[in-house]
């Protein structure tokens, strides 16, 4: 009788310990899929899929190399611009205040941002500035800098101008997706910008038409520019409403992709894409990912070996 009852502990022991261990290993499995859910659905037609060959792995390097649209590059003191981003740039036929040259990515961005503020009663918006060379800018930064010179010594003076003038080489004028706005009510680049019926739409709409408000009065500390209501970058509309809805700045954008890798992101309208930071072009791995010529909307070059790859991935 003993070693019956001592059967039947051992016994409801046993079952006990694999009921807890199944369900631990249950939620486990049901946390992973909750965290995972996104990637397992983005990824599941890859299933069926070939591997990619050779060749077309070949083919996608170089196209993603071949591309030097500086889509959401980062410019800044600390990221210096390497060349001059010039063979894309066409002149622009909006209302400005001189002649103005943008990337032609931008300026298409820019044409419908103009017919959609006209259309929403904003009459008093125009150009300020677009593309800058070099040179342009060398002068910019000087003539700030001699504000300071009398009274700060030649590294302070260039501290001090740095916070409102990028130096040369570091401005994202020099890219053609920059652009400063301008009101006809007040014609004047300073914080009263923003509250001008132009700067209020801008400050509402512009991520719609792929561009982000650069440098935000809460976000100096982290762009180490003064607060420029005017300032607008063009990223592209996958990147821009990210960024919008987030609060982010590109600064922090770009960490978060570097750190992530790839992100899923659900646009307004409905369309699903995907957007991919590649570390080293030649050791990436195509077949994990859902990367297809067809399927890339953008592309920008973080260094010689990495890249930011924009996707859109079909609706199911």
């Amino acid at each position: 009788m003993m070693k019956n009852i001592t059967f039947a502990v051992l016994f409801s022991s046993a079952m006990l310990t694999f009921t807890q261990v199944t369900t631990e290993e249950d939620i486990q499995q049901r946390n992973l899929s909750r965290i995972e859910y996104q990637s397992v659905e983005a990824k599941a037609s890859n299933e069926d899929q070939l591997l990619k060959t050779t060749e077309e792995i070949k083919s996608l390097k170089q196209r993603i190399i071949s591309d030097d649209i500086p889509e959401v590059l980062l410019i800044s003191k600390t990221s210096p611009i390497q060349v001059d981003f010039t063979s894309n740039l066409v002149e622009n036929d909006l209302p400005a205040t001189k002649v103005i040259s943008m990337n032609d990515q931008a300026q298409k961005a820019l044409n419908q941002l103009f017919k959609d503020s006209t259309a929403s009663n904003i009459s008093d918006l125009i150009i300020a500035s677009g593309y800058r060379d070099i040179n342009y800018q060398r002068n910019l930064f000087n003539r700030e800098m001699n504000l300071y010179t009398n009274t700060y010594s030649e590294e302070e003076a260039y501290e001090k101008a740095s916070l409102a003038v990028a130096p040369p080489g570091t401005s994202e004028h020099q890219s053609g997706m920059a652009v400063d706005f301008l009101s006809t009510t007040t014609y004047r680049l300073d914080n009263s910008f923003a509250q001008t019926p132009a700067g209020t739409w801008l400050m509402d709409n512009a991520y719609k038409y792929g561009f982000i408000l650069r440098y935000p009065e809460d976000k100096t500390e982290i762009t180490n520019i003064m607060y420029e209501p005017w300032h607008y970058r063009y990223v592209g509309n996958v990147h821009s409403e990210y960024i919008y809805t987030h609060h982010m700045t590109l600064e922090e954008y770009l960490i978060l992709l570097q750190d992530e890798k790839i992100l899923y992101i659900k646009s307004e309208n409905g369309q699903t894409n995907e957007v991919y930071y590649i570390d080293d072009i030649e050791e990436f791995d195509f077949n994990s990912s859902n990367i297809e010529e067809e399927s890339i909307i953008g592309i920008s070059r973080v260094n010689d070996k990495s890249y930011i790859v924009t996707i859109e991935l079909a609706q199911s």
